[in-house]
């Protein structure tokens, strides 16, 4: 009586091969930042390693969480920019329109073009 036979090990390999591509492919890059921008120029960048809540001035903060970053405080008057809420792909943004400030995630290298929601 067989305990092992080549399908079991083919089946135990598929999963290891699978559990391996998963941990190298996934997305917490160490070179990940989040940039600024206020009328096209970057004016503040803050890596996506790093936990913590980061000023731009005395009334716009944003907070960094799990390779995530959003818009913390604001003193806009719509405040659509903080219930944007976190993003953590290079394809996303956060934007507020009354301050012209754009949020997204660069130094990331991605194969991915675009997503669909």
């Amino acid at each position: 009586m067989k305990f092992i036979n080549k399908r079991d090990i083919f089946i135990v390999f598929g999963i290891l091969f699978v559990a391996g591509a998963f941990f190298v492919f996934r997305s917490d890059s160490v070179g990940a930042y989040a940039a600024l921008e206020l009328d096209g120029e970057i004016v503040k960048t803050m890596p996506l390693n790093r936990d913590g809540i980061f000023h731009f001035n005395d009334e716009i903060s944003f907070e960094v969480r799990d390779n995530m970053v959003a818009f913390h405080k604001n003193n806009c008057p719509d405040q659509v920019c903080v219930r944007t809420g976190f993003i953590n792909h290079p394809f996303e943004l956060s934007v507020c329109l009354p301050h012209r400030l754009i949020l997204t995630i660069r130094g990331v290298e991605t194969d991915i073009d675009f997503f669909l929601n």
